[in-house]
């Protein structure tokens, strides 16, 4: 997890009902994902679109769906099913409305940063430079959306090595968001990412405000036992460990599992991660039964313990509709 990384905007379900099974299906997906039950929310749109309602559903409606699947994929960090459900709503847009269809932007962009997330830097850089083609050709280009394919394309530099152009992106990017609290989560992103730079520069005093700014700002925003918190909070674990201070570095990271554990559905490789993490940081302190606890369980997670810090790992923003 070396690689900087960028996630997508921001869960916004915006489902459309249509016929009864299908009305009660999408409602319940929405209250589960508002709750923050992301697996069960996905399960429930899924079966939505496995019902006989499904046929006769507007091409809009559908592609909407498929879309809250990828994000819902994307949050559990499942990204094969993330991008398997972008391309489902993609080509559904695209058959419907055609293939410069404004409709496809959000779409494309959080396809791109679910490749960014597996370090497919190539193919993320070609999903944002079509939804920006795109967003160009219409009378007025959206300034939301043109900052997310900003932060988009920082991070196709940043995981190829050209941080000063990168940050520099962010900063736009940044200065794009505001002060706008209906942006928080997306200024939250940037900052994160801006700490990230500043680790790779070792500069970890400003690492240490970014994401301290970024952690802040996504608590404001919404619930604290949420996916969008886990990533700041391990770059705030590894800032706190590269500055020797081990006692924070383990009460961030049993932030982050607690989170973790109130998300049955998240990826088993994050959770093992973050035990990884939480078990060097407690060694670090001296409860070195616990440590061995906390590496048992991420061996029973399926990852092999070993790891003596938490390496940065970005959240950037989570995909928005």
């Amino acid at each position: 997890m070396k690689t900087a990384r960028l996630l997508p905007l921001f869960l916004v379900i915006t489902s459309v009902a249509s016929g009864a099974g299908w009305a009660e299906l999408v409602r319940r997906g929405s209250e589960l994902a508002a709750a923050g039950d992301l697996a069960g929310a996905r399960e429930a749109f899924r079966r939505a679109l496995a019902g006989d309602d499904a046929r006769v559903v507007p091409a809009e409606a559908l592609a909407t769906v498929w879309s809250d699947i990828g994000v819902l994929s994307h949050r559990l960090e499942a990204f094969h099913d993330a991008l398997a459900a972008y391309g489902r709503a993609r080509h559904i847009i695209e058959q419907a409305f055609g293939p410069d269809d404004w409709r496809l932007i959000g779409v494309l962009l959080n396809a791109a940063t679910a490749y960014l997330d597996q370090a497919r830097f190539a193919e993320a850089d070609r999903s944002s430079a079509r939804a920006e083609s795109i967003l160009d050709a219409q009378p007025a280009r959206d300034k939301w959306l043109l900052m997310r394919c900003r932060i988009v394309r920082a991070g196709v530099l940043m995981g190829r090595g050209e941080a000063a152009r990168a940050a520099a992106l962010l900063q736009d990017a940044l200065s794009a968001a505001g002060a706008s609290p209906d942006r928080a989560v997306e200024a939250a992103a940037i900052l994160n990412n801006l700490a990230v730079i500043s680790a790779h520069r070792s500069d970890w005093t400003a690492a240490r405000m970014y994401v301290e700014r970024s952690v802040a700002l996504v608590e404001a925003a919404g619930p604290v036992n949420d996916t969008e918190l886990i990533r700041p909070l391990l770059n705030a674990a590894h800032v706190a460990t590269m500055q020797r201070r081990h006692a924070d570095a383990v009460a961030v990271l049993a932030r982050a599992l607690a989170i973790t554990d109130a998300q049955p559905g998240i990826g088993a490789a994050v959770r093992a991660h973050i035990l990884n993490g939480y078990a060097a940081a407690l060694r670090n302190v001296g409860r070195k039964d616990e440590a061995r606890q906390a590496a048992a369980r991420a061996r029973a997670a399926g990852t092999p313990g070993g790891a003596e810090t938490v390496d940065i790992y970005t959240l950037s923003v989570q995909p928005r509709r």
